[in-house]
């Protein structure tokens, strides 16, 4: 699974349990209170071979509204982004936290999910086989 499919099923998740709030995917400033969703972090660690572990961290900023009101989002968030489906796979988060936003951000909420991921293996080049043909004078 991809990190965009991993985005979609975030989107899906929050435009479900807040109909009423948009999500705002552009970098211009929201018009109207809404969600930024952005991926913070991704890390990859090594399992074996073709296998990793990976772990993507997703940030969620509720622009456009007092810093009262965002603190009061951090449990819906919770909620809402635990487990989140789409196309018949489901993610759990792995790790929630809530950080107050910096002089002139909105306060931030991240996302952590953990996966694993099979990379394809190369075709194994196999051993042909040798024919030789011998001859008796």
């Amino acid at each position: 699974m991809s990190v965009q499919h991993l985005r979609s099923c975030i989107t899906a998740a929050l435009e479900q349990r807040f109909a009423d709030i948009p999500v705002i995917s552009s970098d211009d400033p929201p018009q109207t209170p809404g969600f930024r969703l952005f991926l913070v972090s991704a890390a990859y660690d090594r399992q074996r071979e073709d296998r990793y572990a990976a772990v993507y961290r997703f940030g969620i900023r509720y622009e456009g509204v007092p810093v009262s009101e965002a603190e009061v989002m951090a449990d819906a968030l919770r909620d809402a982004l635990t487990l989140v489906q789409g196309d018949g796979v489901s993610y759990r988060s792995v790790r929630q936290t809530w950080t107050a936003g910096a002089a002139g951000e909105a306060d931030l909420f991240t996302a952590e999910y953990s996966l694993y991921l099979q990379s394809e293996r190369p075709e194994a080049v196999t051993m042909g086989q040798f024919t030789e043909e011998g001859r008796l004078k």
